[in-house]
């Protein structure tokens, strides 16, 4: 087994553990409570099994707006797709909860120019992000999980 092969395995390893060291759940009747804020986003995604996901977004917030970057990395993918989603933010009480690292819940097909996405994203602090797309091109199939960093541009 060469280097490259053990790196993946190690990172496979390392999502899996960060993702179920603490007690992330989605709580199923999430989009009943109320939303917090609004998020909109921009993202790509390449995967092949193992995927990578950077983007940028735009976090609504008490009537104010703040950029912010993210990044991310999943297993149960395959795909080569760029995105634009809206989402609904539940459970911020405070904009200092937002950043931070999220697991994710995804399920995805895109073929083309069309295709639908439901993502579940739940941070350590409760925050639950839903997003659906809105635009998508390329390929993707997935039925998966991983973890997302977002981080402010400026706060």
């Amino acid at each position: 087994m060469n280097k490259f092969n053990i790196g993946i395995i190690g990172l496979v390893l390392l999502i899996s553990g960060c993702a179920t060291s603490y007690n992330y759940s989605i709580d199923e009747g999430i989009t009943e409570a109320e939303v917090s804020a609004v998020v909109t986003i921009e993202m790509t995604e390449l995967a092949l099994g193992i995927g990578f996901e950077k983007g940028e977004g735009i976090l609504t917030y008490q009537g104010d707006d703040y950029s912010f970057k993210l990044s991310g990395i999943d297993y149960g993918s395959i795909s080569k797709v760029t995105m634009t989603t809206v989402g609904s933010v539940y459970r911020l009480n405070e904009l200092s909860d937002f950043e931070g690292v999220y697991f994710q819940a995804k399920a995805a097909l895109t073929l083309g120019e069309s295709g639908k996405a439901s993502l579940f994203l739940v941070n350590r602090h409760g925050v639950t992000i839903h997003l659906s797309s809105e635009e998508k091109k390329g390929f993707d199939l997935a039925l998966g999980r991983g973890g997302i960093k977002i981080k402010f541009l400026k706060v």
